[in-house]
């Protein structure tokens, strides 16, 4: 994997995309679960929230690592 991308003399993050797509992936996903009314099940709602992007973030970066992409 590289380091960074170069972008029109720009150079970003190598897992920035990694992050876009884990928040496309989970704002539709969030909102599902706040209409299913599953926070009001949990203790601590905005820790599950951060907890399931960071599930999703670590899930994805780890599978583009091991894709060999």
């Amino acid at each position: 994997m590289a380091p960074e991308l170069a972008f029109d003399g720009v150079l970003f993050p190598s897992l920035l995309p990694v992050f876009l797509i884990s928040a496309l992936i989970f704002w539709p996903l969030e909102t599902l679960l706040t209409r299913a009314g599953v926070y009001r099940w949990l203790w601590h709602p905005s820790l599950a929230r951060l907890s399931l992007f960071i599930l999703l973030f670590a899930g994805l970066a780890l599978a583009r690592g091991f894709s060999g992409v």
